[in-house]
């Protein structure tokens, strides 16, 4: 995993923004992240990532962005608020598959209507299908809001955005009329944009609200642990191999016409294939012995890094300690004896993570030793400087692998004690880190399946909310649903046609 300490916030990933000099653009995103993540709980962010401005057409009026453009459920989509869901859907995909755009034939700056997703979507079709769909889940979670008369006040929060929209489009150099266009939609403005994004929190709220009721209990964990302990259990074992000695020429077990590839390269009979095996097979007989002193011992390795051929054996239920095998591979034997087996019971940690994306660690510490060398000073200096988007700084659940070398050393380091601060940096990527520890957090087995068993839970109570928030669009507005009825027949029936 990287050690990216972004990457333990729901969102996931350091997202883009405008910059038109095209320079350190996923560490300057982050800044925005903050105010802008409403959907964080759920995975779906709300960032502004502008690659350019664009040049929009001067007809902008109250009227067409208040118009109707479909509905969902018992609500009215207007095309502002279509095209900040838009907006978002669109930008969360390209900066989750930042790495490989190139490889699907598009940019961010592409014309996403030009350019083929599927058989009958373009890219553009793709993003307005996730749009659609994320505003038929906010039909149904606000059907359950009004039944539940759950409300809270969002005004704070679209205060914080907007200011943030306005330190964001000084630093582009441009207005905050045409920031705010460029990042939510050529209707949206300053005013017209401001329910849109405080439904948004609410509903954000609501479904952490969900989240939090529907975390499984400790004997739910535990519960599901047991039926599932492949995926969190480790082992420990020895192991070597011994790999066939295939000919590169004919032998006089060679087929009578040799194959050679346009390679050159010799390609052996299967009796050779044989006879080599049984060679191999031999050696692996008369090493296996000494295998616990002459192999390599793999400690504590789970499922995901074992090498296919040899998992089945070592995850078996029935295995003990001291077993030993022979297991075939691909022109190889694997020689492997057991060790043991057990839940991945490293122990997380908890601490509070200022982030930044500029060696500034020095500072950063001054001002908070200056400002009473406390949780408040620290938080005072989490709001002053930090990327990150946690709430109150505090990542939970963090494997200390997943940080640089030094950070690694210091979380676990004897007397460790929460209330006590430190400073890294990490050159490749140019982040600092100022680090509050809180103190040890769940067993790293306890935490993985929570978290898999949360996203499943979570990801069926919004299927459901979502499910029965029919769509009407009169107007023909939504292009995906009609493309999508079209049937792409087989070549050969249309021929027969």
């Amino acid at each position: 995993m990287s050690k990216n300490v972004n990457e333990q916030e729901k969102s996931g990933k350091v997202v883009t923004k405008y910059d038109l000099k095209k320079q350190k653009k996923a560490e300057a995103k982050a800044k925005e992240a903050r105010s802008l993540a409403i959907w964080r709980a759920i995975g779906i962010l709300f960032v502004i990532a502008i690659v350019a401005l664009i040049a929009y057409f001067p007809i902008r009026n109250v009227y067409r962005a208040k118009k109707t453009v479909f509905t969902v459920g018992n609500y009215a989509v207007s095309q502002v608020e279509y095209d900040y869901y838009y907006n978002a859907t669109k930008d969360n995909y390209l900066t989750s598959y930042a790495s490989i755009l190139s490889y699907m034939g598009i940019s961010a700056d592409s014309d996403f209507s030009t350019v083929a997703y599927s058989d009958n979507l373009t890219f553009a079709d793709y993003f307005q299908k996730l749009a659609v769909e994320q505003l038929q889940q906010n039909a149904g979670l606000k059907d359950k809001m009004a039944a539940e008369g759950f409300t809270c006040d969002a005004t704070e929060y679209y205060n914080d955005a907007i200011e943030q929209c306005k330190a964001a489009a000084k630093e582009a150099d441009v207005t905050l009329k045409d920031y705010i266009k460029a990042s939510f939609g050529s209707y949206a403005t300053a005013k017209n944009i401001k329910p849109v994004i405080e439904e948004a929190y609410v509903i954000s709220q609501y479904i952490e609200k969900a989240q939090e009721e529907l975390t499984p209990s400790d004997e739910d964990i535990e519960a599901y642990y047991k039926d599932n302990k492949e995926k969190y259990d480790v082992v420990s074992y020895y192991m070597t191999t011994v790999t066939a000695a295939l000919p590169t020429e004919p032998t006089e077990l060679a087929d009578e016409l040799p194959i050679y590839g346009e390679d050159g390269v010799y390609s052996p009979s299967q009796a050779e294939i044989d006879a080599a095996m049984a060679e191999a097979k031999a050696n692996a007989e008369f090493i296996m012995p000494s295998l616990a002193e002459d192999g390599s011992l793999h400690e504590d390795e789970n499922a995901d890094t074992v090498a296919y051929a040899i998992k089945s054996w070592l995850f078996d239920s029935s295995r003990a300690k001291d077993d030993e095998e022979i297991i075939e591979g691909s022109n190889m034997y694997y020689l492997v004896k057991f060790v043991g087996r057990h839940r991945a019971d490293e122990v997380t940690v908890d601490a509070r993570i200022i982030i930044t994306d500029t060696d500034n660690g020095a500072e950063i510490m001054a001002e908070y030793e200056a400002g009473g060398a406390n949780l408040d000073s620290f938080l005072a200096a989490n709001d002053k400087y930090s990327t990150g988007t946690a709430e109150g700084a505090l990542y939970e659940g963090i494997q200390p692998s997943q940080f640089i070398d030094e950070m690694n050393e210091w979380f676990v380091a004897a007397g460790r004690k929460e209330g006590d601060v430190a400073s890294f940096y990490e050159e490749n990527g140019g982040y600092t880190y100022v680090v509050y520890y809180v103190g040890q957090g769940a067993e790293l087995w306890a935490v993985n399946a929570k978290a898999e068993m949360l996203n499943t839970i979570m990801e069926d109570y919004l299927k459901e909310v979502a499910e029965g928030q029919t769509i009407s669009d009169p107007d023909g507005f939504i292009v995906y649903l009609q493309a999508e009825a079209v049937v792409v027949e087989p070549a050969d029936v249309a021929a027969e046609q």
